[in-house]
């Protein structure tokens, strides 16, 4: 039978499960910055009401996630520095692909819209769940506080990106063009 590594056991593992901590709360604030910079493009290139309001509501998010990372680096005494998202910067980029080959108005334009959000959310609510994991392990509970109220509204969010690509489906469903 195996035993578990714990990070009482090999002080050097704290270390770097901080480090490893740090670097990505880096990524996920660069994610969250780059977000405020396209969503709006997005919300523009979107056709439905709901969905308008729905990525109006993930800006109001990004900006509030945003300010929470800082006090998050403030916390830790670490001036808020960023790490470009290789993963965040893919999926930018596949879901201007699918805004430019859809036409405007159309349910084709904002279902691609809403996978591109669905998998931003996918991306930051592992990438959040994980910093929370991560936080409590290192006995960091004023930050684990933060980030969890940040994974809630994110897995919120979400949810309601799923419920409008249900809904936005099944009445393709009904009246096909």
């Amino acid at each position: 039978m195996r035993r578990k590594k714990t990070i009482s056991k090999n002080p050097g593992a704290k270390s770097a499960l901080e480090e490893f901590f740090k670097d990505e709360l880096r990524g996920i604030y660069w994610t969250e910055n780059h977000l405020l910079k396209i969503l709006p493009s997005i919300q523009e290139a979107a056709t439905s009401k709901n969905l308008v309001a729905t990525i109006s509501k993930q800006i109001q998010l990004t900006e509030s996630n945003i300010l929470l990372l800082e006090q998050i680096f403030q916390l830790l005494k670490e001036k808020p520095q960023t790490k470009k998202s290789e993963t965040l910067e893919g999926i930018a980029k596949d879901g201007e692909a699918d805004i430019k080959n859809t036409a405007a108005g159309t349910t084709e334009r904002d279902l691609g819209i809403v996978l591109t959000s669905q998998k931003i959310e996918f991306h930051k609510i592992a990438t959040y769940g994980t910093l929370l994991r991560l936080s409590t392990s290192l006995g960091l509970a004023n930050i684990a506080g933060l980030l969890s109220a940040i994974l809630t509204e994110e897995k919120k969010t979400e949810k309601q990106l799923t419920e409008f690509n249900e809904k936005e489906m099944k009445s393709s469903e009904e009246d096909p063009e």
